[in-house]
């Protein structure tokens, strides 16, 4: 999700069109697939949420997926 604005209102909105399953509503939100992000900001440190836990992070940070690089068994 890319917040098109920054302000409070506009977060809450988004926390809850996602609480009743609805993101597709959030309006100050855009949605996109892509296979890796480069993110930048202002700042040379941002803090970020990651496992639940917030650290601070140096700029740029850079996220990719990699298909089918985890192997899950199912039982059945």
């Amino acid at each position: 999700m890319i917040a098109k604005t920054q302000s409070r209102l506009a977060l809450i909105r988004l926390a809850l069109w996602s609480a009743v399953g609805r993101l597709d509503g959030a309006l100050d939100f855009e949605s996109l697939s892509v296979r890796s992000v480069r993110i930048e900001a202002r700042t040379s440190h941002l803090p970020v949420a990651r496992d639940g836990e917030v650290e601070t992070m140096v700029l740029p940070l850079h996220y990719s997926i990699r298909p089918a690089a985890l192997q899950v068994f199912v039982p059945g």
